[in-house]
């Protein structure tokens, strides 16, 4: 199970560095646009993306919050979900 957990959390890094890379391409693509026009809408597509670069980011690094929380609770369980130790009560 915890191979199929790598391989899981691999994939989904992989799909988040390409997800990246594109969004810094379209900021680019937005960047030339409005250098070409100067157009205040050209601007305000680039600021968009400047923003939803910065929402990736902040949910990224919960994701991986998050996973180390849930493979810390993997390594105290025995399978089932029971914590194995001796202060805890079920």
């Amino acid at each position: 199970e915890k191979g199929n957990w790598q391989r899981s959390t691999s994939m989904k890094e992989k799909e988040s560095e390409n997800l990246i890379l594109e969004v810094i391409t379209m900021e680019e693509k937005y960047w030339d646009e409005f250098m070409e026009s100067g157009l205040v809408d050209d601007y305000l597509h680039y600021k968009g993306m400047q923003i939803t670069d910065r929402v990736m980011d902040r949910y990224e690094k919960r994701d991986k919050s998050e996973q180390v929380l849930r493979r810390d609770a993997d390594s105290n369980s025995d399978g089932d979900g029971v914590i194995l130790r001796t202060d805890w009560r079920i």
